[in-house]
């Protein structure tokens, strides 16, 4: 999934066993077993008190150079890559929310929908087991967690991962993966047979079905003018753009047309509302710090 290239031809295969790694110097040289949750978050055991270690529902194999630049981060939306692989997977900083822009590992769209299922799974598997991995293994990747009692993954990931479900829908090939699954080992991932499940478990009802713009950056021009660009979801649905002078905003009203210059509740002002991929914000105080969140808007103004 790190390097496969749906309905085209991927750079290389590999055939199982004969090319099981051994020793990497680049992409294509043997395979390994990637835990796409990562097992440093658990202490690595592979033991009977850590099934997650042989749990097939979240195990995949992948070319083991990308998987080692993959290493333990979390998944992300990256629009600056330090590492692109041959099929467009990505290493960089996280642009999908302001909360979080340490380094993630970005695949490509056609495989975020199977990576959000796996972890939504992983979520409901171990929900007991993750607050102790959490304060017992955690490190400076397990910000995407929080890092308390309950285990539950922080509010910006699990938008993403349903964006990431929504955007990119249960395929033939997870469904058959999912079953070959459950015939070895008698447990599959409810989040594949049943897509809907995923909205209300984790979004308390029916999601939105209005997938997030992706890739938003912004950019210093000077000290008074900072450029904003980002791409628009899978839909091309319209966007609305707010700014704050603090990390604190409100979610917008659906329902509600919003226009530039309107508050939202909760914090946050409007600049800019419509189908266009850039804003250039001008007039800005030197020195100041200044938020941005970007949401994406269908036609009911959901």
């Amino acid at each position: 999934m790190y390097s496969d290239i749906p309905g085209g031809t991927p750079a290389y295969t590999y055939t199982i066993t004969i090319h099981q790694c051994g020793t990497y110097s680049g992409e294509g040289d043997c395979y390994n077993r990637e835990h796409s949750f990562p097992k440093s978050r658990w202490g690595g055991f592979d033991d009977a008190a850590n099934p997650q270690y042989t749990d097939l529902n979240h195990l995949y194999a992948t070319d083991g150079y990308i998987n080692s630049k993959r290493s333990n981060y979390p998944f992300g939306e990256v629009s600056l890559p330090t590492y692109t692989s041959t099929n467009g997977s990505k290493v960089g900083d996280n642009t999908y929310s302001v909360d979080y822009n340490g380094i993630v590992f970005k695949p490509i769209d056609e495989y975020k929908g199977d990576f959000a299922r796996t972890y939504l799974y992983m979520a409901t598997r171990f929900k007991d087991e993750i607050p102790t991995w959490v304060s017992t293994y955690s490190s400076a990747t397990d910000i995407e967690i929080v890092l308390n009692s309950t285990g539950d993954f922080t509010s910006w990931y699990i938008n993403m991962l349903l964006d990431w479900h929504e955007a990119d829908p249960v395929s033939q090939k997870e469904l058959d993966r999912n079953q070959e699954v459950y015939n070895a080992q008698g447990n599959a991932n409810p989040y594949i047979d049943h897509p809907e499940w995923a909205c209300e478990v984790f979004a308390s009802g029916s999601c939105t079905g209005v997938a997030a713009p992706q890739n938003f950056a912004a950019n210093a021009l000077s000290g008074t003018e900072i450029l904003l660009n980002w791409n628009l979801n899978i839909n091309a649905n319209n966007i609305i753009l707010a700014f704050n002078s603090s990390n604190s905003f409100g979610t917008p009203l659906n329902g509600t047309a919003y226009s530039a210059n309107d508050l939202i509740s909760g914090g946050g002002t409007i600049l800019y509302a419509g189908n266009a991929t850039s804003f250039n914000h001008t007039s800005l105080t030197e020195g100041t710090v200044y938020y941005y969140r970007v949401w994406s808007v269908d036609a009911s103004s959901n």
